[in-house]
């Protein structure tokens, strides 16, 4: 069974050794001569870049209403992004294959008055075809520092880690939000909704079930996440974006990892299932910068570690 950490900070951590980031961010929304609102990949140097529009600028502000996303990631190494609205749709990459898909990293930050929002996560693991393991959860990580005087930069990230350290594909499904007041003009990197997948299972770890034939996970990971997003899937994409399918930064595009690590850390909730990550989401009450392995607390044992034990996370 997947467990899931929500990890909270109050600066924006140094993410590294992902094998695939998608990165949805505030970009220029839509505008083809900004900065690009979507890149995914494994190296922000040859990452595939996409546009999107989040919605229509107002007087009181943006928001983008709940955008429904998709990422899948194939043994073979094939990479899909759906993102509702978004140019190309999807956004493919190609990478090498993974033997040991152990972790996925779902990051809300916001480095502004800003806020972002994750909900309807869910993920589903695969080794040869077959679900080995899953974790769903309804409210995700979330930053609200709208109405912040001098917020610091903030973020929240949901750690799911499979029970099996040996999984070759895994499928992301979730809703995301971007919103900030009329008051502000924050930059393109200021708000971002994130996913990373880290292929760093050790063969010591259980091994997951097998069977089926090799490749891509097959048949309907669980139906069109658009359905559930309970609202527009974030505004007319429109007539002005860049046709999208990009490499490389020369679309803006700089890296998901920037920003900043600091000392003290926001409030944090830590969740063994997702009925207590549901309830306790609202309830932030333990002072720490970081908290990790779920089953740990289940089981009676300190569930706080160093930073530099979060699997390279940092």
């Amino acid at each position: 069974m997947s467990t899931g950490a929500l990890l909270g900070n109050n600066s924006i951590s140094d993410l590294n050794g992902y094998a695939i980031f998608a990165d949805a961010r505030l970009g220029s929304n839509g505008d083809s001569a900004g900065d690009s609102e979507l890149a995914v990949g494994s190296d922000p140097e040859t990452c595939t870049c996409g546009r999107d529009v989040w919605g229509t600028v107002t007087d009181a502000g943006l928001d983008s209403d709940w955008v429904s996303t998709e990422l899948t990631i194939g043994s073979g190494g094939s990479v899909e992004w759906q993102v509702a609205g978004s140019s190309p749709s999807p956004l493919t990459y190609d990478s090498s294959g993974f033997t040991h898909i152990h972790t996925v990293d779902i990051r809300a930050l916001t480095q502004a008055n800003a806020m972002v929002s994750w909900e309807s996560i869910y993920v589903q693991f695969y080794k040869n075809g077959v679900i080995t393991d899953t974790y769903s959860v309804g409210a995700g990580p979330s930053v609200d520092d709208r109405g912040e005087e001098s917020p610091p930069p903030s973020e929240q990230i949901l750690e799911i880690t499979s029970a099996y350290g040996d999984n070759d594909a895994v499928v992301i499904q979730g809703d995301f939000r971007l919103a900030y007041p009329g008051d502000i003009t924050p930059c393109s990197t200021d708000l971002a909704a994130q996913i990373f997948v880290f292929d760093n299972g050790q063969v010591d770890q259980s091994s997951s079930p097998s069977g089926g034939p090799a490749g891509d996970p097959g048949g309907d990971p669980g139906g069109d996440p658009g359905d559930n997003t309970g609202g527009d899937p974030g505004g007319d994409p429109g007539d002005g974006g860049d046709p999208g399918g990009d490499t490389g930064p020369g679309d803006g595009y700089t890296p998901p990892d920037g920003g900043d690590t600091g000392e003290g850390g926001d409030e944090i909730n830590q969740i063994v299932t997702a009925e207590q990550f549901t309830a306790a989401f609202s309830q932030q009450s333990v002072n720490r910068d970081w908290v990790t392995s779920l089953n740990s607390s289940a089981a009676g044992v300190d569930p706080w570690h160093d930073p530099d034990s979060l699997q390279g996370l940092l």
